[in-house]
């Protein structure tokens, strides 16, 4: 209804006009129906250089026919045979076909990524490090990053090696990074075909981490310890918990050893 309570009444079709406050906001629209299948129904329903009539039922059934196709490919993905080995019976006509499929697949990955060929990068870093007596020390690092992608990060971390015997010793250490969002970045199904660059990977996405981790060595310069003509010269564990705030959280555990060659 309008203000004074009278019907709204449908007029002719026109072009979108800020003016005429008839503007489709485009987010509203690749939120509901993904980026994909609005470029499929501005495409099927009207040739490029065309005048589009918009309308939600289009849209709709442009979006089931993407889940259809996307079903489609699922489902005969579970019909691939495995490996890669290419079969000793191919033959002329099936190697033109291998490579025409494997340029059919490059231009499919462009169409998922395609970010620049170059990157300058510009790291800055220090570190800090104090001891406090013959058995604790305090070793701090921070680094600033720059690139041309967009991305702003900061590092920073901690640690504080405790001397437990000339042989032992504990590193319980924490960092924490944060990032700017890459400029090129955003949610699968929301980049436009007019863009020049695009991607995904949440890698390139804005987000902080934390990561604590505890670790303990041992340590021998004398190597007495041996195994053939090999000394024992260090081991080394280390736990980490690492967490992202974007839902993603590992649990990391290493193991090191070292011989030297008597």
């Amino acid at each position: 209804l309008k203000d004074d309570g009278g019907e709204v009444e449908i007029g002719r079709v026109i072009k979108m006009s800020k003016s005429k406050k008839n503007v489709v906001d485009p987010d509203t629209i690749i939120a509901t129906y993904g980026a994909d299948a609005v470029r499929w129904f501005m495409l099927s329903d009207s040739p490029p250089e065309r005048d589009l009539e918009w309308t939600d039922s289009g849209a709709a059934g442009a979006w089931r026919f993407t889940q259809r196709l996307w079903r489609l490919f699922e489902g005969a993905l579970e019909n691939l045979p495995d490996g890669d080995d290419i079969p000793s019976d191919l033959g002329a006509v099936g190697l033109a076909l291998r490579g025409e499929t494997h340029r059919m697949l490059t231009g499919i990955t462009d169409d998922i990524e395609k970010l620049p060929s170059s990157r300058i990068k510009l790291p800055i870093g220090a570190r800090f490090n104090y001891f406090i007596n013959e058995f604790l020390a305090i070793r701090t690092y921070y680094r600033y990053y720059y690139d041309d992608w967009g991305i702003i990060s900061n590092t920073f971390e901690i640690e504080l090696p405790i001397k437990i015997t000339d042989h032992f010793t504990l590193y319980p250490s924490f960092r924490n990074y944060n990032q700017s969002e890459s400029k090129y970045f955003a949610p699968y199904n929301s980049h436009l075909s007019t863009e020049n660059f695009y991607t995904s990977d949440y890698d390139l996405s804005e987000f902080s981490s934390n990561q604590i981790s505890f670790g303990a060595s041992y340590t021998d310069i004398f190597t007495k310890f041996k195994i053939l003509n090999f000394g024992l010269k260090s081991l080394n564990l280390n736990y980490s918990n690492y967490n992202r705030n974007i839902n993603f959280e590992s649990n990391i555990i290493t193991f090191g050893i070292k011989f030297v060659m008597n």
